[in-house]
């Protein structure tokens, strides 16, 4: 069956686009940054939501980070993954971003997120030494056992 091209598009369904003007999605200030951060902080959460404001990460792009992305050298991130949850099965990694020109981007960062991820992972390993075995072995950047979050992706 083909298109019949003899009728107009009458008979088509209309669609209704939602009207996303009511969404005020505005960039936060440098105060209300700072005000964020310090109650980050408290929790312990400095560092990944830090990496996230100056990078502009992607939510799933954010929790999936692994050591392995973070190149202290070169002072880059690359973004190899990301954090989802599935129905049922709980956070899963996947090695792809949300598109394909994502994938695999390098980031590049100042060397003062560097300095504080490198004391991130300083804890981080030393958290590691004590619980040996129970650790978390995926090595996921912002999963650790100090954080303690209920993570909640929709």
């Amino acid at each position: 069956m083909g298109l019949n091209q003899g009728k107009s598009m009458e008979n088509a369904q209309k669609i209704s686009v939602k009207n996303n003007k009511s969404k005020k999605n505005k960039a936060w200030t440098k105060e209300e940054v700072n005000i964020f951060l310090e109650a980050a902080s408290k929790k312990g959460l400095v560092a990944p939501f830090l990496v996230d404001v100056v990078t502009g990460l992607r939510r799933g792009e954010l929790l999936g980070l692994k050591w392995e992305d973070i190149d202290f050298k070169s002072k880059t991130i690359t973004i190899n993954g990301t954090l989802y949850r599935r129905k049922g099965e709980g956070l899963k990694y996947k090695p792809k971003t949300k598109t394909d020109s994502s994938d695999n981007r390098v980031i590049p960062i100042p060397d003062a997120i560097v300095e504080v991820l490198r004391k991130e992972k300083a804890l981080q390993d030393k958290t590691r030494e004590k619980l040996g075995n129970s650790y978390n072995s995926e090595n996921l950047y912002l999963l650790t056992i100090k954080a303690n979050l209920s993570i909640r992706i929709i």
